[in-house]
């Protein structure tokens, strides 16, 4: 019944109402599993993508699909169901948990070393960039984490140099937050291609 209104109500409230219903049936694990095998994830991605959708819906959404992304199943579905371009738009929110819950997503679908290369070539570095240049420092560890995952692999590590991450990496190297500025400097250090832009794969 959530899903006939989700997809048949003209009325964005309604909207609301259901993908909240629908978070809160996520935070039983078996309930979880279960969504996870039907159509909620396409649903979510497409609120999150509508311009239709207000702030708060969208709030809802960027929580809900960070849940998923906490279990295997869920970063695999949330994968195939191509979520990145809406972790893009979720990244321009103006409600800082939006942000927030679109980072750790990122962060956990980074995290899943079969899932990097897609993850990439759906855009997640471009929704990284823009999260990391907001003020919130929690947002910016999720981003300096996913970031750091990327550069673990050759072919996204050359991605970030390709995507211009140094200005990035640097402005995460001078956050307050310590664990932030170590992800970032990880990078940095670890990796001159992504700081200075080329991709030889060198490393020091």
């Amino acid at each position: 019944m959530i899903m006939i209104a989700l997809f048949r109500s003209d009325s964005m409230e309604t909207k609301r109402i259901c993908a909240s219903a629908l978070l809160n049936l996520m935070t039983d694990g078996r309930c979880r599993s279960e969504l996870v095998g039907k159509d909620v994830v396409w649903v979510l991605i497409k609120l999150a993508s509508s311009e239709e959708s207000n702030e708060r819906t969208r709030s809802i959404c960027s929580r809900a699909l960070c849940s998923l992304s906490y279990t295997k199943a869920g970063r695999l579905k949330l994968v195939e169901h191509k979520v990145i371009p809406a972790l893009v738009n979720l990244s321009r929110a103006d409600n800082a948990k939006t942000k927030l819950y679109a980072a750790i997503t990122l962060s956990n679908l980074t995290g899943e070393d079969n899932l990097q290369r897609q993850v990439v070539s759906h855009g997640a570095i471009a929704a990284l960039k823009i999260l990391a240049m907001g003020e919130d420092e929690e947002t910016r560890f999720h981003c300096a984490g996913a970031m750091c995952n990327l550069s673990c692999n050759g072919e996204t590590r050359d991605t970030l140099a390709d995507h211009n991450a140094a200005s990035v990496l640097m402005l995460l190297s001078k956050c307050k937050t310590q664990e932030t500025m170590y992800a970032a400097c990880v990078v940095l250090f670890r990796w001159p291609d992504v700081c200075f832009g080329t991709s030889n794969g060198s490393k020091c």
